[in-house]
């Protein structure tokens, strides 16, 4: 169930209640929740939510009377991604014999892609979709591109804004758009221009450090009247009437960004892993143990990824990704030493870069666009070309599954999202970037 903060209540256990009488659906936002005789019953298809797919399993041994219908034709792949669900499905220790079958004709060959590294995938999906666009017989609506977590989209979403790929992503917001990405770069933006007010009220009390509604207008109202900025302002916040919690929690936001404009030296990178760990913003999701916090987590980790990636191109000279939309690079002659910017200039250089990607993927809402999601998100819906991306297997499944259980779902996911399409495209990459 949803409690007043909208945070899903944990399930501790499961009890089997036999009902007999009549089960009304109660239809709520986000949950898959029912009503029997007077009882709300918590129904999900997904672990971490409570359900035992053993349910399903023995279902007939418990009920032997039951008659099983076998609902093995397909109406939407080809027969050759059904072949290979077939063949992947045959694996699995545990599974009902059934062999799925279509009438659309047996459709074109499933192109496999191991890239070296993210970037290399990202690149190859990209190439495809204009080779694709290109030939003249699909749209960009046709294609969907499918991965396990939502961290994954980052840099595939910065390849399909540099090559001008309409794009939106279904049931969720873009990369850069996330509030936790948000909250990051706000920080990295307080650090480069201390005037910049926008960025200090946003991160003056995240996470929450005890400086409330109160306590900002008294900063802001000593502003006004000394006519100095508000991130000014904080420094005087004595005189400015703040006491107590607050007080101290202004001054440990002062050191903290002090800290980070000396960690600063040592690229973006650091900076941004030092505002991370010393504001006790990853603590403050560690302790709240939900999926929605890791998944936030893991958006961070891929926002320190792309700040590593952008210090190693600088530092190598390679200026073919952020750091070319950074302007990093830029006027100077062939065969000339190009700069690379130090401290906080390469700070600012990486903020230009991530301000260019998200003013460049403004997209007309009703233009036809590529399809990014999870592969949670993709069930009953369908498109002609599907890619499946980041099927390594520290990826796909969840590394916190059990053992048995992940062998059986990494074969799992391919086949049961790539039966959406009829025409497959899976990768995987030789190394992927941990953040």
């Amino acid at each position: 169930m949803v409690d007043e903060h909208g945070d899903f209540d944990v399930v501790t256990d499961v009890e089997w209640v036999p009902i007999d009488q009549q089960v009304y659906d109660l239809d709520v936002d986000r949950t898959h929740n029912f009503i029997a005789n007077g009882i709300v019953t918590h129904n999900s298809i997904y672990k971490f939510r409570g359900a035992d797919f053993r349910n399903l399993l023995k279902f007939e041994e418990q009920f032997p009377e039951a008659v099983t219908v076998v609902l093995d034709q397909n109406y939407r792949s080809s027969q050759r991604i059904l072949d290979a669900a077939n063949a992947v499905i045959e694996n699995n220790a545990s599974h009902r014999p059934k062999h799925l079958w279509t009438d659309r004709g047996a459709g074109e060959p499933i192109v496999r892609y191991q890239g070296d590294d993210e970037h290399d995938e990202a690149a190859f999906v990209v190439r495809e979709i204009h080779r694709l666009i290109d030939g003249g017989d699909h749209r960009y609506g046709d294609i969907a591109v499918f991965y396990r977590t939502n961290a994954q989209s980052r840099v595939l979403e910065e390849s399909l804004v540099r090559s001008g790929v309409p794009y939106r992503v279904f049931g969720g917001v873009k990369f850069y758009d996330r509030r936790e990405i948000k909250d990051a770069l706000a920080y990295l933006r307080a650090l480069v221009n201390p005037d910049d007010e926008v960025s200090w009220k946003r991160i003056v009390n995240t996470p929450r450090r005890g400086v409330g509604d109160t306590s900002v207008a008294k900063i802001d109202s000593y502003a006004s009247g000394a006519g100095i900025p508000f991130p000014a302002a904080i420094d005087k916040a004595t005189e400015a009437g703040v006491t107590g919690k607050a007080l101290g929690g202004l001054r440990d936001l002062l050191e903290l960004m002090d800290e980070a404009r000396e960690a600063a030296s040592g690229g973006v990178a650091a900076a941004l892993e030092a505002v991370l760990s010393r504001s006790g913003y990853l603590a403050e999701l560690e302790s709240e143990r939900s999926i929605e916090a890791q998944g936030r987590l893991e958006n961070l980790q891929e926002l320190v990824g792309s700040t590593r990636d952008f210090d190693e191109q600088v530092e190598r000279g390679d200026f073919s990704g952020l750091a070319a939309i950074g302007g990093v690079g830029v006027g100077a002659n062939a065969g000339e030493d190009v700069s690379h910017p130090e401290g906080l200039a390469r700070v600012q250089a990486f903020l230009e870069a991530i301000s260019l990607v998200t003013d460049m993927d403004e997209n007309d809402p009703e233009a036809s666009s590529v399809t990014l999601m999870t592969l949670h998100s993709a069930k009953g819906l369908e498109y002609p070309v599907v890619f499946l991306i980041g099927l390594e297997g520290r990826s796909v499944p969840a590394r916190a599954q059990p053992r048995r259980s992940r062998r059986a779902r990494r074969r799992a996911p391919p086949l049961l999202r790539g039966d959406h399409a009829r025409r497959a495209n899976v990768s995987t990459c030789a190394t992927r970037g941990a953040g």
